[in-house]
């Protein structure tokens, strides 16, 4: 019997009937499969992402797409400072700069709640009041309509949290959007220590690199100074030779020391002056410019 057969054996009461099975059936579909595709995603920030500052951003955007999350933060404690690290931070009403905050301060809040108890919370405004009145918790900020927080777990260790809050009547939070930020909140924590690590890998690279260069400046900067001394060393040694080896011929010699010169610093224009005391006169038996090919002597200025 085929499904043409079967419809027209079933009355339009019994199809009527069916109608809300079907819509229930369509909407778990449909949230199967944005449950696969923001999994999916996260799996490709994973692989995509080098730095967490970028991270964040990302997954909140993944998470508003199967759930309200215009409120949206994630948390980290850091054990050896007793800190919580608010490292990302999104709120419609509480104007708050991402910041860290003792865990002393925060201990008795909702955020501290899931980091000290690795429980999560799921408040709405029919029981926030009931809960905050049968335990040590204390509502801090401004007051949501429903509040969602998870923990984020490595193996059985609580390192962070990540909530989500409605302020308005129109965006409410069900069981099902609690257990499915429970379910993704795992591979977030996978997605968050695989950038990290990369994130660390690179920092490192940077920093070896980094070190590298500046041994390789400091390198060429000894290499050079050594090259001047040696060049220092060599052009006193040819003077002491000219000074030796010359015979009368003072035109050779201060060209010869001009020529030195130009390879200790570059002296395209150079002269030799020397004073006649008795006759108060600036002589110049070598001179070498580029603008002014010749001097005359003349007194003393």
């Amino acid at each position: 019997m085929n499904s043409e057969n079967v419809a027209n054996e079933l009355s339009l009461e019994e199809l009527r009937e069916l109608v809300p099975q079907l819509q229930q059936i369509t909407k778990k579909y449909k949230r199967s499969e944005r449950i696969q595709k923001s999994l999916f995603d996260i799996s490709e920030l994973a692989s995509s992402i080098n730095e967490l500052s970028s991270l964040y951003p990302a997954i909140h955007e993944i998470i508003s797409d199967f759930m309200p999350a215009k409120s949206f933060f994630v948390a980290f404690y850091e054990e050896e400072n007793e800190l919580i690290d608010f490292v990302y931070f999104v709120d419609e009403f509480d104007e708050q700069v991402i910041k860290k905050v003792s865990a002393e301060e925060l201990k008795h809040s909702l955020t501290g709640h899931l980091l000290r108890t690795g429980e999560h919370l799921f408040l709405t405004r029919e029981n926030r009041q009931t809960l905050l009145n049968n335990s040590s918790i204390k509502s801090m900020g401004a007051d949501s309509v429903d509040w969602v927080g998870v923990p984020l777990k490595r193996g059985s260790q609580v390192i962070g949290a990540i909530v989500v809050q409605s302020y308005v009547e129109t965006e409410r939070y069900s069981q099902e959007d609690l257990e499915l930020l429970l379910f993704v909140s795992q591979h977030i924590v996978n997605c968050l220590d695989r950038v990290k690590s990369r994130e660390l890998t690179e920092k490192t690279i940077r920093q070896r690199t980094k070190q590298m260069r500046q041994i390789n400046e400091e390198l060429q900067e000894e290499i050079s100074e050594r090259q001047k001394v040696e060049a220092l060393q060599q052009a006193l040694f040819e003077i002491s030779e000219l000074s030796a080896s010359i015979e009368g011929n003072m035109d050779d010699f201060y060209r010869t020391i001009h020529d030195i010169l130009s390879r200790l610093i570059g002296a395209p224009n150079c002269y030799i002056a020397l004073v006649d005391n008795d006759n108060k006169i600036l002589h110049f038996p070598y001179y070498k410019d580029e603008v002014y090919p010749q001097v005359k002597s003349r007194p003393l200025g």
